[in-house]
């Protein structure tokens, strides 16, 4: 028997597989029961060109969600990635690389000034390696990639 599986935090599907028999349970009712795993369903999904399949735990029924279009991916990872770039600079307790780049650029601390030029720097390449990516995914070169995969290819802060 299958199981439709779905994502704990988003309910969206993510799969299907085949049951296991619960041997306690079927041994009680003398009759062969399947054991539901958490967070899947005995329901079988729909699926609907242009959204994706969610489960909706409370009406016990997938339902469908608008897929994102390609600007709203977009503009969410370069959220994302501006997020994480603030996050490599606030190791140095700078509060952003905006604050960081204009408050320290022509700073008379040499150690502060060599830091937000590296951040400058850095801010240039990291876009720039966006900015390629976007442009592999829009001729069909490569997938959308996950944040986690940007990431990785995106130049490390050199301080």
């Amino acid at each position: 028997m299958k199981m439709y599986l779905y994502d704990e935090a988003t309910g969206v599907y993510v799969g299907e597989k085949e049951a296991a028999i619960d041997e306690f349970t079927s041994l009680c009712k003398g009759e062969i029961v399947y054991a539901l795993e958490a967070c899947s369903t005995w329901i079988k999904p729909v699926f609907k060109d242009g959204y994706t399949t969610v489960w909706n735990g409370r009406e016990g029924a997938w339902s469908f969600k608008p897929l994102p279009t390609e600007q709203e991916i977009q503009d969410a990872l370069e959220k994302e990635i501006e997020a994480w770039m603030n996050s490599v600079v606030a190791e140095k307790h700078y509060d952003s690389i905006d604050t960081c780049i204009a408050r320290y650029t022509d700073s008379p601390n040499p150690q502060y000034a060599a830091e937000a030029k590296a951040v400058k720097a850095w801010n240039t390449a990291v876009w720039d390696k966006c900015w390629d990516i976007l442009a592999e995914v829009k001729t069909g070169t490569r997938p959308i990639p996950s944040l986690e995969e940007v990431i990785y290819e995106l130049p490390k802060l050199e301080w």
